[in-house]
């Protein structure tokens, strides 16, 4: 059996259920809904969550993910240590962030 073939098989850990409160488990798809489980895994998961998470996914997949999405979907701690962590130099800023800081101040 190939690799990638277990990792496919692999479900969601149920210790990340608090991370999906308006969600069950079993209804979420690992591939459809793969953006909202790496914002959440990267957000709030713990070693072992994290462990699975790049178990789960490519790390290229994660990175492109922090990359592409991280700013706008991660606090701003998540995603500077995850930016370090997996090497991410450039990221696509979210829009209107000079706009925010403006008329909000941060």
């Amino acid at each position: 059996m190939r690799k990638t073939n277990v990792k496919q098989k692999q479900s969601i850990p149920r210790s990340l259920a608090p991370a999906f409160p308006e969600y069950r488990l079993r209804d979420l798809d690992r591939h459809a809904d793969a953006a909202m489980i790496i914002e959440r895994a990267l957000e709030h998961g713990t070693r072992p969550e994290l462990r699975w998470l790049f178990q789960s996914y490519p790390t290229s997949r994660i990175r492109r993910f922090v990359r592409e999405s991280g700013a706008r979907r991660l606090s701003k701690r998540a995603f500077n240590y995850w930016r370090l962590v997996l090497g991410v130099e450039c990221f696509r800023a979210p829009p209107f962030q000079k706009t925010r800081e403006l008329l909000w101040g941060w």
